[in-house]
């Protein structure tokens, strides 16, 4: 949630849709992740608490940023949406 909330701070192309998403879906993957048994699949368990030595939700972290950037980068702003006050007479001189 950390990272997809932080996109809103500094990408302009941030849309409701892609930051309602980057935070849903990371938050239901969390939940399963924790409540689903452990299934071993070949050599990989999958719904274990770690991976490669890594928790879970540092993954699920990174899960919400590519969601808010990727559902933001296929939805249209809708007209309410002014990100133009929040950006507005900020640049780099």
């Amino acid at each position: 949630m950390v990272l997809a909330s932080a996109t809103v701070l500094y990408w302009r192309r941030t849309t409701r849709g892609g930051i309602v998403a980057g935070i849903l879906v990371p938050q239901v993957v969390y939940v399963g992740f924790n409540f689903l048994p452990e299934v071993p699949l070949g050599p990989v368990t999958l719904f274990t608490d770690s991976y490669f030595g890594w928790g879970v939700s540092i993954y699920c972290m990174i899960l919400g940023l590519l969601v808010t950037v990727v559902v933001s980068a296929v939805t249209v702003r809708s007209p309410d949406e002014d990100t133009d006050l929040y950006f507005e007479g900020l640049s780099a001189d």
